[in-house]
C-alpha cells in the first residue's frame, strides 16, 4: 500500500509531534508512506518520520495519489490526528474550501482509502460541520478518541465513525515497562494559562505552584523541572517557577525547540521524573510513557480533552479540578495518596488500544 500524509499542524506543540510519530509508526507496517515535507520544519519531520517514509513536494503530494490509484495500486490518504479546531485554518474558505472538498470527493470516487483517526471533534457548526461530515462519510476509517467526540458525531448524525484511543497511548503500551526501574528524584510540570479564569496569570501561577509544593513536600523532593513543551506556555511556566523558587525549591528549566534532539532529551528528563503535573494532555501522557506518575490539574470545560481521555483510560483518580479559580484540595490529596500508594504502577485501561 502507498500512504500519503501531510503533517501540517502546530509544530511548536510536542504533543502533536508525539501523536503524528505514533501514527506513522503504526502505518509503516501497512506500506510506504509518502510524507509532504515542503514548507514543513525539518526538525518536526525528523521527529515523526521513520524508515518507511519518503519526503515529497506539494505537487507530487497532490498528484501521486491519483496516479497510483489509476494504476490500480492500493492507496490511502491520511489526515493528521489531534484536535480539530475548525474554522478556515482547518477547512479553508471560498474557492480553497471548495477545492479541498472536491479533492476528497475525487479521492473517494477513484477508490483511495481516506483515514482520519485519533481526533477530537467539535464543536463545529455551519459549513465547517458539513465539511467534516463529508470527510467522515467518505472515510475508510474515521476514528474519534473520547466520549465528548463520540457524543458529538452521534448527535450530528455522522455517517461513519469508530471509537479509538488517543495515539499517545500507543507509545505507553509499547515502551512504559522498560523505564520503570529508572531512579526518580524530581517532579516536572508543564502548564498553559487558563483562559476562562477570572484571575490574572500571576495569581493562577501562585495556585498551581501551591499544588506543586504539596506534591513535592509529601514526596520529599526538592528539585522541580520547568518543562515547556509548547512554546506559547513559556511565560506562564516561568511565573510558576518564580513562586516555586521563592518557596525554597530548586527549579531546572527545559524548553522544547522542535528538534529530534530536543524531543529525545525531554524523554531523558521524564525518565528521572517521579510525578508530572500538567493541564496539557500530551505532557501528561508523554511523561507517563517514561514511567512518571501523571496528575492532571485543570478546568473541566476548558481542558475537556484531558479529562475525557484520562477518564477513558480509567485514570479519573489522577484528575484534579479547578473550581471557582481554586485547586480542589480534596482531589489533589486523593491524587497524591494514589501516587504514594501506587507509585509507578499502571492502573489504567489496557483494553483501550484500538488506534485505526
Amino acid at each position: 500500500m502507498f500512504l500519503f500524509y501531510k503533517p501540517t499542524t502546530q509544530y511548536e506543540n510536542l504533543g502533536d509531534a508525539l501523536i503524528a510519530k505514533n501514527l506513522l509508526d503504526i502505518l509503516s507496517k501497512k506500506g510506504t508512506i509518502f510524507l509532504l515535507t515542503e514548507d514543513i520544519p525539518k526538525g518536526f519531520v525528523d521527529i515523526i518520520k521513520n524508515d518507511n517514509c519518503v519526503g515529497i513536494s506539494k505537487v507530487k503530494f497532490a498528484l501521486m495519489p491519483l496516479v497510483y490509484r489509476l494504476l490500480n495500486r492500493d492507496v490511502a490518504f491520511i489526515y493528521k490526528p489531534g484536535h480539530l479546531f475548525g474554522g478556515s485554518k482547518e477547512y479553508g474558505t471560498g474557492i480553497k474550501a471548495l477545492l479541498k472538498i472536491s479533492y476528497v470527493n475525487v479521492l473517494h470516487f477513484i477508490g483511495v482509502k481516506i483515514i482520519k483517526t485519533g481526533v477530537s471533534v467539535g464543536p463545529l457548526s455551519g459549513s465547517f460541520l458539513k465539511a467534516e461530515m463529508n470527510i467522515s462519510a467518505k472515510s475508510y476509517i474515521y476514528g474519534v478518541r473520547e466520549d465528548y467526540s463520540l457524543k458529538f458525531v452521534e448527535g450530528n448524525s455522522f455517517k461513519k465513525y469508530k471509537r479509538v484511543s488517543d495515539l499517545a497511548y500507543y507509545s505507553i503500551l509499547k515502551n512504559r515497562e522498560k523505564y520503570l526501574d529508572e531512579k526518580r528524584d524530581t517532579i516536572s510540570y508543564s502548564f498553559r494559562p487558563y483562559k476562562q479564569s477570572n484571575l490574572p496569570p500571576e495569581l493562577q501561577a501562585k495556585k498551581i505552584a501551591s499544588a506543586i509544593l504539596d506534591v513535592a513536600t509529601k514526596n520529599s523532593i526538592k528539585i522541580v523541572n520547568n518543562v515547556t513543551q509548547v512554546q506559547t506556555d513559556i511565560v506562564f511556566n516561568n511565573l510558576i517557577e518564580k513562586e516555586l523558587v521563592a518557596n525554597g525549591l530548586i527549579v531546572t528549566k527545559y524548553y522544547y525547540d522542535i528538534t529530534k534532539t530536543s524531543f529525545e532529551a525531554l524523554g531523558d528528563i521524564y525518565k528521572k521524573t517521579k510525578i508530572i503535573l500538567s493541564n496539557r494532555l500530551h505532557s501528561l501522557l508523554f511523561a507517563f510513557e517514561y514511567g512518571a506518575y501523571p496528575i492532571a490539574i485543570g478546568d473541566k470545560d476548558e481542558n475537556f480533552k484531558v479529562f475525557h481521555v484520562l477518564n477513558d483510560l480509567k485514570m479519573d483518580h489522577i484528575i484534579v479540578n479547578i473550581e471557582n479559580d481554586d485547586v480542589n484540595r480534596y482531589e489533589l490529596e486523593r491524587a497524591i495518596q494514589s501516587q504514594l500508594l501506587n507509585s509507578n504502577k499502571w492502573n489504567g485501561n489496557d483494553a483501550m488500544c484500538d488506534f485505526i
